[in-house]
């Protein structure tokens, strides 16, 4: 599913960050005792900027868009992705795939405010919080909040 991050409008941050978010299909909202572990994903610098699909080329983005295209019955060429791992991502975690609009470089600090807003509208495992990346994405992992994600 397709959502944008807006930070608050008396916030001084001229963008959005515009991102997939994936969520089990089991997930209830209702059931509190659930708890569910987070990966936050971020692109490199080859993916930056409109279309938001172009996300989806690489990592756990594409994994979870085969999954969820060929459940629904769709049939997305598969050769190149291990369905079983795209399960597994797909059906025990949630996802969030933002996208850099602008710059080149990600923003620590509205990727903070991304997850403490995931993270109060969805039930999140405050101990099962991960980071990962490619090139510009993993680049930026080691300047993130410590604290954060894992």
């Amino acid at each position: 599913m397709l959502k944008v991050f807006k930070p608050n409008v008396n916030e001084i941050t001229p963008f959005i960050y515009e991102y997939f978010l994936s969520v089990p299909s089991d997930y209830n909202q209702d059931d509190k005792k659930k708890k569910w572990p987070f990966l936050l994903f971020l692109h490199g610098l080859d993916e930056s900027h409109p279309p938001i699909e172009k996300v989806l080329n690489h990592g756990p983005p594409k994994l979870i868009h085969a999954y969820s295209t060929n459940r629904e019955g769709a049939t997305l060429p598969t050769n190149d992705i291990n369905l079983e791992a795209a399960k597994f991502l797909a059906e025990n975690f949630v996802t969030c795939s933002p996208q850099l609009h602008q710059g080149s470089e990600w923003n620590n600090e509205i990727l903070i405010r991304l997850v403490d807003q995931i993270q109060d509208s969805y039930n999140i495992d405050q101990n099962k919080m991960y980071l990962s990346g490619i090139s510009m994405g993993k680049f930026s992992q080691i300047f993130f909040k410590r604290d954060k994600l894992s």
